[in-house]
């Protein structure tokens, strides 16, 4: 399982190699880690691609020899790099993906390695389009301390905890419709319910 997120240097390596039997295998193998024992396939000469897409068959990534994947410098050696700028990862949705990487050897013979199961997890720090990346510059003021007590935020002012009410929403979240008792709480739980509840006949 590859587990990557959006918006990050991906760094993935595969390895291929031929087990005691003769049998041709392409793995991911994780830099640092150790190979499988076998042979190491030669790639002199190969070409490689590699896609993630949805269960459904959706295009999310695509990757080749002419953008983001590599042979080794030493193609002998077996090793497949995928390394794909941010400025790439960024486009693709999170979610769960299928990848796999296909060689395609000179002499007409393919290899794929197996399905792998991808996870796009979701960049929380990013700059969006007209956003400000420094907080202070923008004029927003941040608070030199904060807590939550009861539910409720409180942050100091001039060395004093001041308590902030809830916001009055905001869009299609009016206050005004959606709260006009200006209760500030879970209007669903029973016990700020009002009027009778009728549940039917059982």
């Amino acid at each position: 399982m590859l587990d990557l997120k959006r918006g990050d240097s991906w760094q993935v390596r595969f390895y291929a190699y031929a087990d005691a039997a003769g049998v041709r295998h392409v793995v991911e193998a994780p830099l640092g880690a150790a190979v499988p024992s076998g042979v190491a396939v030669d790639l002199t000469g190969c070409a490689a691609r590699l896609q993630i897409r949805a269960r459904a068959g959706v295009l999310a990534y695509a990757a080749s020899l002419a953008a983001d994947l590599a042979l080794d410098e030493a193609p002998e050696t077996g090793f497949v790099y995928l390394a794909a700028p941010a400025s790439r990862t960024g486009d693709v949705i999170p979610g769960r993906y299928l990848t796999d990487l296909e060689l395609a050897f000179p002499d007409g013979a393919v290899l794929s390695s197996a399905t792998y199961p991808v996870t796009i997890q979701p960049d929380v720090t990013y700059t969006a389009t007209g956003e400000p990346t420094d907080l202070e510059g923008a004029g927003l003021a941040i608070p030199s301390a904060a807590t939550l007590e009861d539910g409720r935020l409180l942050v100091t002012a001039g060395g004093a905890w001041v308590d902030r009410p809830p916001p009055a929403g905001t869009g299609d979240m009016q206050a005004l419709i959606y709260d006009p008792a200006g209760r500030g709480t879970d209007i669903f739980r029973v016990e700020n319910l009002d009027g009778d509840i009728d549940c039917g006949e059982f």
